[in-house]
C-alpha cells in the first residue's frame, strides 16, 4: 500500500490490523520513522538599522519541523545585484561592510578638525570644520554651549558659521552634527575657549616707602595678565604716571611731606579696568644719604651697593626665573654695570623671553613625538574627559595638533618680545655681554632639560599589560593537562550528546543512541501522543 501527502520531518509509524469475517486481529505497529525533506521558508524577516551607526542587523524566525544545517543571507541593491552574502547557523546576522550612498546608506560620520578663529576685537567667533563624508550632507547643526548649557543654535549647509559673542561668561564649547536624509551623526566638540574682556580691577594694593628716599614701592595682584598704568595723585592733580607689565612698580622722585595717593588701572586690547586707589600716604622730608641716592641721571660709584638696593626694591622680579634651579640674571655680574632700573628690567626680560621660546620648542617636539607614536600623556585624556569628549585616538590626536598650533603662535610672539629687549645688551661692555650670553645659554639648557624630563617624572610605575612577559607564570588550574586533553577528545566524540541539566547549572553528557531510543519510547506512548 502507498500513502501520499504525508507530513515531513516528524515521527510517523504504521499500524497493521488483520480483518476477516470473524473480526479484527491484533494490531501491529512499526517503529517510528521520519520522512526527510528540504527546509521550510524562514518567516518574519526584519532589517534593523540605527540612523547613527553604519551597519544593519538582519533577523528572522524559523519554525519548520525540518532540520537544517545553516542559513545563507544575501543583501541585494536596488538593481537586484548581490552586494554581500554570508552563512550562519543563527537566526540573526550583522553586516558591517555595506556600501554607502545607495539604498543601504545610513547616517554620516561626525565632522572633524573643528577650528575657532576670532576677529580683532573678539566680538565674534568663526567656527569651521572638515567634512569627510562621501555621501551628500543636507545640513549641519552647530550649537554653542556655555558650561554644559545650550546658548545658541544654528543650521547651515556650509562648513563654516559665525557666532556673535554678547556675553563673556564662559567657558564655551562648540558642537557640530552632520545630517543627511538617512539620519544624524554623533556630535563633534571643539576645545573649550573663553571670550576675553576688559580685565577686572587689581586687588591687594600695598605701598611701601623706602627709608630716607623719596621712593615708594607698590605691589598688587591681578588674576589675568595685563598691562598696568600706575599714577600718583596729589589731591586732584597727577604727579607722575608709569606704565608696566609687572605687578609691582617703583616710583621715584616723589614730593615729600604732602598727602599722596596711588592709583592702579589694568588694561588690555579689550578695555580698561576700574581704577583702584590706595589709602593716603606721605613721604617724610629727610635729607637723603648721598651714598645710596639715585640722582636724576647717574648712579653711585659703588655698583655692588646700588645692586643690593635695587634687589631689595625689585623684590620677586630680581629673584630668578627658574623653578628649582635658583638661577637668574640678577646673580650675574653683568647686572652690576646697569646704569638704570629700566636697563636692569630690560636685561631681566631679555633673559625671560630667551628661555621661554626654547621651552616652547621642546614642548612642541614632545607633542609631535606623541602624535607620531600615537602615545599621549595622561593629562590629554583628562582635558578631553573634562570637556565631556570621549578620549579616542582621533580625539587625542586632534587635541594635540590644536595645542601644537597654539604653541607655534606663542613662539612667534615670544621671539618678537625677545627681539624687543635685545637692545639692552648693547649697553653692556663686550666682555660683560659675552659673559651674559653664556649665562643665558646655561639657563636655556637647564630649562629645556627640565621641560623634557617633566613628562617622564609625572608618570607612575605600572606593570605593562600589552606585552607578553618574558618568563610568564603559569596560572594554577583545577584541571590538569590530562583532564583538558580528555575533555577535548570528548567534545569530538559523535556518540556523546551534551545537554543542559534539568536543574542547576552545568552540562549533562548522555549517550546519543540511548537518548534517541529513550525519546522514541516516549513518543510511542499512545496515552500521551496520538496520531493527528
Amino acid at each position: 500500500m502507498e500513502f501520499a501527502d504525508l507530513p515531513a520531518c516528524v515521527f510517523l509509524y504504521v499500524d497493521v490490523v488483520g480483518i476477516n469475517e470473524f473480526g479484527k486481529g491484533d494490531r501491529r505497529s512499526s517503529t517510528p520513522f521520519i520522512l526527510p525533506s528540504v527546509p521550510g521558508q524562514p518567516i518574519n524577516l526584519m532589517v534593523l538599522k540605527d540612523k547613527s551607526i553604519p551597519y544593519v542587523l538582519i533577523q528572522w524566525n524559523y519554525v519548520n519541523s525540518c532540520a537544517l544545517d545553516n542559513f545563507t543571507v544575501v543583501v541585494y541593491d536596488e538593481q537586484k545585484v548581490p552586494v554581500i552574502s554570508s552563512t550562519t547557523t543563527n537566526v540573526i546576522m550583522n553586516f558591517t561592510q555595506l556600501p554607502t550612498c545607495v539604498n543601504l546608506t545610513v547616517a554620516p560620520h561626525e565632522p572633524s578638525n573643528i577650528k575657532l578663529r576670532f576677529n580683532l576685537k573678539w566680538t565674534e567667533v568663526d567656527v569651521s570644520w572638515f567634512d569627510n563624508n562621501l555621501c551628500p550632507i543636507r545640513q549641519f547643526f552647530v550649537t554653542l554651549y556655555s558650561m554644559d548649557n545650550e546658548v545658541r543654535h544654528k543650521a547651515t549647509s556650509d562648513t563654516r558659521v559665525t557666532f556673535r559673542m554678547s556675553d563673556t561668561v564662559g567657558p564655551y564649547t562648540v558642537g557640530v552634527i552632520a545630517v543627511n536624509e538617512f539620519g544624524e551623526s554623533s556630535e563633534a566638540f571643539s576645545e573649550q575657549f573663553d571670550v576675553p574682556a576688559a580685565p577686572p580691577a587689581p586687588r591687594d594694593l600695598s605701598v611701601k616707602i623706602v627709608a630716607d628716599k623719596p621712593v615708594a614701592a607698590a605691589s598688587w595682584t591681578q588674576k589675568n595678565s595685563s598691562n598696568f598704568t600706575v599714577a600718583v595723585y596729589k589731591g586732584n592733580n597727577t604727579i607722575t604716571i608709569q606704565h608696566t607689565s609687572n605687578m609691582q612698580a617703583i616710583l621715584n622722585n616723589l614730593p615729600t611731606d604732602v598727602p599722596l595717593q596711588l592709583g592702579i588701572r589694568a588694561h588690555n586690547l579689550f578695555g580698561n579696568s576700574p581704577e583702584i586707589r590706595s589709602t593716603e600716604f606721605s613721604i617724610p622730608g629727610r635729607p637723603p644719604r648721598s651714598v645710596e641716592v639715585l640722582t636724576a641721571g647717574k648712579m653711585v660709584t659703588n655698583p655692588l651697593k646700588i645692586f643690593q638696593r635695587l634687589k631689595g626694591l625689585m623684590g620677586a622680579t630680581m629673584n630668578g626665573l627658574l623653578d628649582g634651579y635658583n638661577l637668574s640674571a640678577s646673580k650675574h655680574p653683568a647686572y652690576r654695570v646697569s646704569q638704570s632700573v629700566r636697563r636692569f628690567e630690560d636685561l631681566q626680560k631679555y633673559l625671560r623671553y630667551s628661555a621661554k621660546p626654547a621651552e616652547a620648542r621642546t614642548k612642541l617636539r614632545i607633542l609631535n613625538q606623541c602624535i607620531e607614536q600615537n602615545q599621549f600623556q595622561p593629562f590629554h585624556s583628562r582635558i578631553l574627559r573634562r570637556n565631556r569628549i570621549n578620549p579616542t585616538a582621533t580625539a587625542l590626536s586632534r587635541h594635540a595638533r590644536n595645542e601644537c598650533d597654539t604653541i607655534r603662535e606663542n613662539i612667534r610672539e615670544l621671539e618678537r618680545k625677545q627681539a624687543q629687549y635685545a637692545g639692552a645688551l648693547k649697553t653692556l661692555k663686550i666682555s660683560d655681554r659675552l659673559d651674559f650670553n653664556a649665562h643665558v645659554r646655561l639657563i636655556i639648557a637647564k630649562r629645556t632639560d627640565a621641560r623634557e624630563k617633566r613628562p617622564v617624572s609625572q608618570l607612575n610605575p605600572v606593570t605593562p599589560c600589552n606585552r607578553f612577559p618574558t618568563n610568564p607564570e603559569r596560572p594554577k588550574r583545577l584541571l590538569t593537562e590530562e583532564h583538558l586533553e580528555a575533555l577535548k577528545h570528548l567534545r569530538k566524540n559523535d556518540q556523546v550528546l551534551p545537554s543542559k541539566p534539568d536543574k542547576g547549572s552545568g552540562i549533562a553528557l548522555m549517550n546519543k543512541f540511548d537518548y534517541i531510543d529513550k525519546f522514541n519510547t516516549i513518543l510511542s506512548d499512545r496515552s500521551n501522543f496520538k496520531n493527528p
